[in-house]
């Protein structure tokens, strides 16, 4: 069975953004750091793996941040990091509203997902009001 053969048989990992904060190594999961410190080659093939296995939890736009640099920090050239998701689910997405000017965090981070299969997005109802 190939690699790809056993990703797409795989049930997804629920992993939040704010896994990646509690490492001392902010490219890296805490629970992986053994993998991490072997060589860079090692980092890459082992965390998109588990990128495309997981089911990717954004609390807030600053995690959007945060996660970005993780991503950024893969070859750039296919873009690898970002195009290894394929799971995401902002939980509070109609918590957060973009600043006047800005656009919104959650949808620039998607756009960059190339290879996204599946995004989530929760509301609260007591956050969903009309402005007057």
């Amino acid at each position: 069975m190939r690699p790809g053969e056993l990703i797409s048989q795989c049930q997804p990992l629920n992993l939040s953004a704010a896994d990646f904060r509690h490492s001392g190594n902010p490219f890296c999961l805490e629970w992986l750091e053994e993998f991490c410190r072997t060589d860079e080659a090692t980092r890459i093939d082992v965390s998109s793996i588990l990128l495309q296995t997981a089911r990717l939890y954004i609390f807030s736009p600053v995690e959007v941040e945060r996660f970005s640099l993780f991503l950024e920090s893969f070859p750039v050239a296919d873009n690898q990091g970002f195009a290894a998701v394929r799971d995401l689910k902002f939980q509070l997405f109609g918590c957060h509203r973009p600043s006047a000017g800005n656009g919104n965090a959650y949808i620039e981070f998607t756009k960059r997902c190339t290879e996204l299969r599946q995004v989530q997005l929760k509301f609260e109802v007591e956050h969903m009001t009309v402005d007057s």
